[in-house]
């Protein structure tokens, strides 16, 4: 984790500080060296961190201070502390963190020095955040999805607005991560879905009405085939030919 207030080097930074190649300093595992602070990001994460102020310590000569050993709800957690956080796995984590109340919080975590660092952003969220939402998240304890005859955890006429904004935050949102987000039957989760995309659609033939399935694909957000059955879903309701590629 980052800890509040601090700063975070990557692999990247590190291999530039020393004037090396990032291939070059990986593989001479040179921030492996004896006395090279720790990454500070979780055991087997998949990009590496390593904090400002102990880094530049250590290149100084100087002793490298310790990290706050306190929590703070200003830390940043990696998916793996957040998941840990909230109690389930890093795969389930994959799925909550679309909830939109979680999108709007996170933190993207880049390079310090490279205006082309191969880092996009580490995704990570603040302490506090992970635990506000953990507190009152929807489908708490009830495990994944729903079994047949269960009554939807959620009223009738909040389902379509709270779908919405989780496939707002992640087009590729699936039936069954909104079953578990939610805590809704699965047919519920993908009917709803259904609606939704094919309102998108609908409104992008608004623009484009030869759009193909790759078209709305690259506009939407959506995989080829869900494209091509949102599409169809659309054409249809309006009383198109179906024209899917």
């Amino acid at each position: 984790m980052i800890r509040t207030g601090r700063r975070a080097y990557t692999l990247g930074d590190l291999a530039a500080l020393e004037g090396r190649a990032l291939g070059t300093y990986r593989n001479r595992r040179m921030h492996q060296r004896q006395g090279h602070p720790q990454p500070v990001s979780s055991e087997g994460g998949r990009v590496l961190l390593y904090d400002v102020g102990q880094v530049d310590a250590w290149r100084a000569g100087r002793p490298v201070p310790p990290l706050p050993d306190t929590d703070d709800g200003a830390d940043l957690l990696d998916a793996r502390e957040a998941a840990d956080v909230v109690g389930v796995s890093v795969k389930s984590w994959e799925s909550c963190k679309s909830d939109a109340a979680l999108a709007a919080d996170v933190v993207l975590v880049r390079g310090q020095l490279l205006a082309a660092d191969p880092v996009a952003g580490v995704e990570h969220w603040p302490r506090a955040v992970v635990q506000g939402w953990q507190a009152v998240r929807p489908g708490k304890g009830q495990g994944s999805g729903r079994p047949d005859g269960a009554r939807d955890g959620v009223p009738r006429g909040e389902l379509q607005p709270r779908i919405a904004a989780l496939l707002a935050a992640r087009a590729d949102v699936t039936a069954a991560d909104v079953s578990e987000r939610l805590g809704i039957h699965p047919s519920s989760a993908q009917r709803v879905l259904k609606a939704l995309r094919a309102q998108a659609v609908a409104a992008f033939l608004e623009e484009r009405p030869a759009a193909s399935s790759d078209d709305v694909a690259a506009r939407l957000g959506y995989g080829i085939v869900t494209a091509r059955a949102a599409l169809d879903a659309a054409r249809t309701a309006s009383g198109t030919p179906l024209t899917t590629p």
